[in-house]
């Protein structure tokens, strides 16, 4: 009874809105927004924003309020399988979400606040993965964060605040954040999960001198009870853009877990704080160690990335390659330049067939393909110490997890009134479990394909959205294996889930300048 009478009130509630829209001064990490976003941007060439490192602010010397309402419903027919939703949890049965975002901007201070409601079902389903059998999978979009039914959050999300000069200053914040071009998956920081509370040093928009662009920021935070090991996160990134014919962009990243409630290794705050200037390679540690074995307990993740676009052509092009492991020195990197190695690849071709509303792209990244001969690759995202690289349940980053690889491809319409995109999604996991070695012999990895139509529409003032994904799984939680084809003793596990949505988005607009 409760649910449905906040389904009433919840399209109640939209309804009563009316207003004129407009834009925003504020570029969410969102990937949902990115598509229209990038196709802005070619269609002034002369004014590219940087969009690699999210959330940005353009800057502005005036004082800009922006107010925006968004609601929607979604139904799913079985487990959860949405990813890159923040706060969006998309549980099995009735999920209602309701947010109000406000920003603000001028010469010396940036902020936004989203009060949020957030109503699920939650209604029971069988996942396949469990602490007992492979714990570094449970923590996939399709397993069980939340155990209430209903599940319901009433919160504060994309909520930061910014001092600075020109663009540049610190702030604290617990909005999410998307690192590298990518727009389905990133090595290092997706909106995969909720937001979570950091400190941010650097810039909050790219600072331009002539021909040149420069991003710098840096992070650091102390895990509370949605990640039940507690640990420290800092990070160290930046970008240089080059505006040339084409324009090229540069950047690197640097992740750091450590400490927390399980590891062996006692971490302060002040030690976690410098992880991201200490070497890369573990002989220097050794030294700086006395020559004892370093710290083991860490994590880090070290990536580049490589941005190119063709502002005539309307082309994106971009490379994200890194690693999850120290290496021993220059040699060691020389030799094995694949070991632990990691990649997000893809294209974004805008104005396909000189029609400036049509796109069309892929992606494709793969976390599981370095390899020393006889010494397995570690992991991405698989260390119990940190939770598998998690937040409220949910990773924040690769949504695909440890030993995945993942390809996207998609086409769509994008036009002033209305748009679509259609896109085809095929995803491993435990791609690990299907190595030629004695104990992985017959293993097969667990394979979802997924197929997405994202619909929006403008209907006077407002944007209505309509969304549906259908999604087959196949060798859930790897129990097939390839000797059971001869003998026909076994089904291969199968589970299909329909999801589908239905919203509103309202840009109250600009309260004053």
């Amino acid at each position: 009874m409760m649910f449905k009478l906040c389904l009433r009130l919840n399209f109640v509630f939209l309804l009563s809105f009316a207003s004129a829209q407009n834009g925003s001064n504020y570029f969410q990490a969102d990937p949902f927004y990115l598509y229209k976003s990038e196709k802005d941007n070619f269609s002034d060439s002369s004014n590219i924003e940087s969009l690699d490192i999210r959330p940005v602010y353009k800057y502005s010397s005036l004082n800009k309020l922006y107010l925006s309402y968004k609601s929607f419903y979604y139904f799913n027919d079985n487990a959860p399988n949405l990813e890159n939703t923040s706060d969006i949890w998309v549980s099995k049965g009735s999920n209602l979400f309701n947010s109000i975002h406000l920003d603000f901007s001028n010469s010396y201070i940036s902020l936004s606040v989203e009060p949020f409601m957030y109503l699920a079902q939650n209604k029971f389903h069988n996942s396949q993965f469990t602490k007992d059998i492979d714990a570094k999978y449970s923590i996939l979009n399709d397993g069980i964060p939340h155990s209430e039914q209903p599940y319901s959050v009433l919160s504060i999300r994309e909520s930061q605040i910014y001092l600075h000069k020109n663009g540049f200053g610190i702030g604290i914040s617990n909005a999410n954040m998307w690192w590298g071009p990518g727009i389905h998956n990133s090595l290092n920081m997706t909106n995969n999960t909720t937001g979570f509370p950091h400190l941010m040093l650097g810039s909050i928009s790219e600072q331009r001198w002539k021909n040149y662009g420069l991003n710098m920021r840096y992070y650091f935070s102390k895990f509370d009870s949605n990640n039940p090991t507690q640990p420290y996160f800092t990070a160290l990134l930046g970008s240089i853009r080059i505006y040339s014919k084409p324009i090229i962009s540069l950047g690197l990243i640097r992740t750091f877990l450590s400490g927390g409630n399980i590891s062996d290794e006692e971490v302060s705050a002040r030690d976690a704080m410098v992880l991201p200037f200490q070497s890369f390679f573990k002989s220097d540690l050794v030294i700086e160690n006395n020559f004892l074995s370093p710290q083991d307990d860490v994590d880090q993740t070290f990536s580049g990335f490589i941005n190119i676009l063709f502002p005539e052509s309307k082309l994106k092009l971009y490379l994200e390659y890194g690693w999850n492991d120290h290496r021993w020195d220059w040699h060691d990197f020389r030799a094995y330049p694949d070991h632990s190695g990691a990649l997000c690849v893809g294209t974004r071709k805008f104005g396909l067939f000189n029609n400036p509303d049509y796109l069309i792209g892929f992606e494709y990244f793969n976390n599981n393909f370095g390899r020393v001969y006889n010494n397995p690759s570690p992991s991405w995202y698989g260390k119990e110490y940190f939770h598998y690289s998690s937040y409220n349940g949910r990773r924040y980053t690769a949504h695909s997890g440890s030993n995945s690889d993942d390809l996207l491809l998609f086409f769509g319409e994008l036009k002033s009134n209305s748009s679509y995109i259609i896109s085809f999604n095929y995803e491993r996991h435990g791609l690990e479990k299907s190595l030629k070695t004695k104990e992985n012999a017959g293993k097969l990895p667990e394979v979802k394909i997924e197929a997405k139509l994202d619909f929006r529409y403008k209907i006077g003032n407002y944007n209505l959205l309509l969304f549906y994904e259908y999604e087959y799984l196949e060798n859930v939680g790897f129990g097939y294996f390839s000797k059971d084809l001869g003998l026909f003793i076994k089904d291969i596990p199968v589970r299909k889930s329909n999801v589908f949505g239905i919203g509103f988005e309202k840009e109250l607009g600009e309260i004053f300048q």
